[in-house]
């Protein structure tokens, strides 16, 4: 049985996506920091593995027997990044790439990264404009 770590697993995304894994038949671990609690996994808490930890600082044991993260953690919303984009930045950036450097370190050979439409720019028009700008005048 190939078991799965859910980064952000209790939350509303993470919560659906481990029933689903688990339904499937696979071995779930959860990482988590629960920041809103874990109420959307205490139905399944029984058949689970669950790591309180926050994404920005996993412990390697975490990753041990791992076959698969799926990263659904994160600050969610536009609201949230312009409160405060440093805190931004460090959770949906910086936290991201350390835990897809943390496995391939492990030996982890699956990675997901799922996201939001929020992540990605409006780009650059092709007079080396940024659409946003243009929204704005």
């Amino acid at each position: 049985m190939s078991k799965i770590l859910v980064v952000g697993g209790a939350g509303y995304v993470g919560s659906i996506l481990t029933r689903e894994l688990l339904d499937r038949g696979y071995a779930v671990r959860v990482a988590d920091r629960l920041y809103f609690g874990d109420a959307a996994l205490r139905d399944v808490r029984d058949r689970i593995d669950l790591v309180i930890a926050d994404m920005r600082a996993l412990p390697s044991e975490v990753f041990r027997d791992i076959d698969g993260v799926v990263n659904v953690a994160g600050l969610s919303n536009d609201p949230t990044a312009e409160y405060n984009p440093a805190a931004n930045k460090e959770m949906n950036t910086v936290a991201t790439v350390r835990l897809a450097e943390q496995c391939r370190a492990a030996g982890v050979r699956r990675y997901v990264f799922a996201s939001s439409c929020s992540i990605y720019d409006l780009g650059v028009s092709d007079d080396g404009k940024d659409l946003r700008d243009a929204d704005r005048a």
